[in-house]
């Protein structure tokens, strides 16, 4: 594996000091490190990012005297939008724990899940870094169909959008509403948080205006887009509890063979 993307980096990339950086992320033995390498490429090679987006951080970096590796790289990183959805856009919806829906999304009420307009007026939409994932409603639904019954049915929904499991974790569905007015774009790597240990995020072509999902559970992989803060709402919006998931983390030992695979080597 790592040899295949050396070979591709020291042939493609004519930039020095991201030439070198990328070489030390993709022979690492941190999993997101290679992983982070394996996005970058597919990115470059789609058009989703340039290389002056990752040489200013470079740079930035160098001017600032602080070493350049993975952690100050995805710290110093600035967030980049690309290839924004054109034509009339999908009703969308995105899965959130219970933790993250009591404190800045909703509450529940005799075991409904209802959405708090004050807090969506206080907190928006966002998450840790403004950036918001979501999928289509109707396709998710599909995968909701058949799970609904099982003892764990979040465990289906959480595969299908590459998210970590929680063991005996409880999760709400948000359903936009269909009047959404906000851009959506497809994601980067610089959309995502790379501290988490278990991201299984992984770049996609440009082919469609939304990425694509990784899970090694047989499960469909979900599209998906990103968008900025946002503090709209209206009644249209609405929230479901899919209940709960029944292991801690899903495997990801292949998804840099994935990587390897969207980057055509």
């Amino acid at each position: 594996m790592t040899n295949r993307l050396e070979k591709y980096i020291n042939k493609n990339i004519k930039s020095s000091e991201l030439k070198k950086f990328l070489l030390k992320i993709a022979l690492s033995k941190e999993i997101s490190h290679r992983l982070l390498c394996c996005c970058i490429l597919i990115e470059l090679k789609n058009n989703l990012i340039t290389k002056d987006d990752l040489t200013s951080t470079i740079d930035y970096l160098k001017t600032n005297g602080l070493d350049i590796n993975f952690n100050s790289f995805i710290k110093n990183r600035e967030q980049k939008f690309s290839k924004k959805q054109k034509g009339r856009k999908k009703q969308y919806t995105r899965i959130v724990d219970k933790t993250t829906f009591e404190n800045r999304i909703g509450s529940f009420r005799n075991r409904s899940a209802k959405i708090d307009r004050k807090k969506i007026a206080i907190n928006g939409w966002s998450t840790k870094n403004g950036v918001v994932w979501v999928t289509p409603l109707d396709e998710l639904i599909l995968i909701w169909e058949k799970c609904k019954n099982k003892k764990y049915p979040a465990d289906d929904i959480l595969d299908h959008l590459g998210f970590p499991r929680d063991e005996e974790g409880f999760y709400v569905r948000i359903n936009y509403s269909p009047d959404f007015p906000e851009e959506t774009y497809q994601p980067n790597s610089s959309n995502r948080l790379w501290h988490y240990e278990y991201n299984l995020f992984l770049s996609y072509k440009d082919e469609d205006y939304f990425g694509r999902t990784y899970n090694e559970n047989g499960i469909k992989f979900a599209r998906e887009q990103v968008h900025q803060t946002s503090y709209y709402f209206d009644t249209k919006f609405s929230a479901e509890y899919i209940k709960k998931s029944s292991e801690k983390f899903p495997i990801n030992d292949y998804i840099i063979d994935e990587g390897l695979k969207r980057l055509d080597l």
